[in-house]
C-alpha cells in the first residue's frame, strides 16, 4: 500500500470484516464527501483548506446526510476491483477508501477538538458512532483503533 505497512494492515484487517451490500457493519462515514445546504452553499464533513466549516446540526436533511457515508461493499463493486483490474487498481482503489476513513476520522476529532462543547450535535453523533465500533471487533472501524 502507498503509505506503508500501517495503511497494509488496516485494509488486511477491514476486508476481513462482514462486507456486504446486506450488512450495516461496512458503512464508513466518508471524509472527502460532501451535499449541497440551503442557499447553495456546499458543505463538507472535511472542508478543503480555506472553505467555511458549515455547522451540520440543523441544516442538513437525513437524506442529505446519508451522502456522508459510503459502503465498502459498493466501493468494492466498481471496477478498480473487477477480477480483471490491474494490482495498482486495486490498491488504488483501497487507498481511496482508507483515505476517506481517516480523513473523516480526523476531521470529527479536530473539529470537537476545537470547538468543544460547541460541536454541532450531528458531528458528535458521529463521533460517538466511530468511537463505540472502533472498540467492536467486528467492525471496520476496529481497524482504525
Amino acid at each position: 500500500m502507498p503509505s506503508g505497512n500501517e495503511q497494509t494492515s488496516r485494509m488486511k484487517c477491514l476486508l476481513s470484516k462482514n462486507i456486504s451490500l446486506s450488512s450495516d457493519e461496512d458503512l464508513y462515514v466518508n471524509g472527502g464527501a460532501g451535499t449541497f445546504i440551503r442557499g447553495g452553499s456546499f458543505a463538507h464533513l472535511c472542508p478543503p483548506p480555506g472553505q467555511f466549516e458549515a455547522n451540520f446540526g440543523s441544516n442538513l436533511t437525513p437524506a442529505q446526510k446519508a451522502q456522508f457515508f459510503s459502503k465498502v461493499s459498493h466501493n468494492i463493486m466498481t471496477p478498480n476491483f473487477a477480477p480483471e483490474a490491474a494490482d495498482s487498481d486495486v490498491i488504488a482503489g483501497l487507498d481511496n477508501i482508507d483515505r476517506s476513513i481517516l480523513q473523516a476520522i480526523n476531521c470529527l476529532d479536530s473539529h470537537i477538538e476545537r470547538q468543544g462543547i460547541g460541536s454541532d450535535k450531528w458531528r458528535l453523533q458521529q463521533k460517538n458512532f466511530i468511537a463505540q465500533r472502533q472498540r467492536d471487533n467486528k467492525s471496520i472501524y476496529s481497524c482504525y483503533r
